[in-house]
């Protein structure tokens, strides 16, 4: 009988471990639901915790002065948007002619786009799926963006996330290393010039690519320097153009760096620029 219960305890035991297991589990699984989560043509979405970090820097006039920046919780895709992503935005939204050739160069406007309409859809050349898209306007992006539900980052936004948790001047870390990213420096002049989104290590945010390959757009207007009052801004008159971070295939370890502002008119479409999208955390 001492015997019976022995085993009965034991089997008790047991169960009762692997229901704690289980609830584990499950509670893991629900985290990472949390921080990670998929919008329109396999967008994949990075949870980035709000937070503060010295924006900017005095080492560039476009750049200065360096200060302080709260950011809010906010989600940010983990890659560069692709040839095959925008594609599939193209054949879902089916914009005009009109339309299209304001948002992005097709193979016969730029040998940098690989993006081309046959029988009534569009295709991206083969063995071009996984590369960050290219010749892509401003508009273009918002377009691609607006239609998901999702929006382009802030600049702020942006810099908090490239940086990382310790807000490095790299993605990685303090020193440039030319095999963390796609730069001037390592392309070799190769066809294409860019490399596949993810080639590289992620950053501590769990981020893709946030240094070369292909500048990125942002939603702000670009004014040189920061903390400009209003009555600054209208002496500069209109903004420059729309704001671009990141560096490019085309740039160096300086322009890599993820402070460095670059501006483009929204209507640019360049063979170095390209996007990610953001979306507020409480969606």
């Amino acid at each position: 009988m001492k015997a019976i219960r022995a085993h009965l305890l034991i089997i008790s035991i047991l169960s009762l471990q692997v229901f704690v297991i289980g609830i584990e589990l499950t509670s893991n699984d629900q985290k990472a639901d949390r921080s990670i989560r998929v919008v329109g043509p396999a967008v994949l979405m990075i949870y980035v915790p709000a937070g503060a970090f010295m924006m900017g820097s005095n080492k560039l006039p476009e750049a200065k002065p360096q200060h302080e920046k709260s950011v809010k919780s906010f989600w940010l895709s983990e890659a560069e948007i692709t040839f095959a992503q925008y594609v599939t935005f193209l054949n879902d939204a089916r914009p005009s002619v009109e339309e299209r050739s304001k948002w992005i160069k097709d193979d016969q406007e730029s040998k940098f786009s690989h993006i081309f309409y046959y029988f009534n859809k569009y295709e991206c050349d083969p063995g071009w799926e996984n590369q960050p898209v290219q010749n892509v306007s401003w508009l273009g992006a918002k377009a691609f963006c607006d239609f998901y539900g999702l929006r382009l980052p802030t600049e702020a936004e942006w810099e908090y996330a490239a940086g990382g948790p310790e807000h490095y001047p790299y993605p990685w870390g303090i020193e440039f290393d030319p095999e963390m990213c796609c730069s001037s420096l390592n392309n070799s002049g190769r066809t294409p010039p860019t490399m596949p989104i993810r080639s590289f290590d992620a950053n501590d945010y769990g981020l893709y690519d946030m240094a070369g390959n292909v500048w990125e757009w942002c939603e702000d207007w670009f004014y040189p320097g920061y903390n400009l009052g209003e009555k600054q801004k209208l002496e500069e008159g209109e903004p420059m153009g729309k704001v671009l971070r990141g560096g490019s295939w085309l740039d160096d370890e300086k322009t890599v760096q993820v402070f460095v502002r670059q501006w483009g008119k929204p209507e640019d479409m360049k063979s170095y620029n390209g996007f990610r999208p953001a979306m507020d955390s409480h969606h």
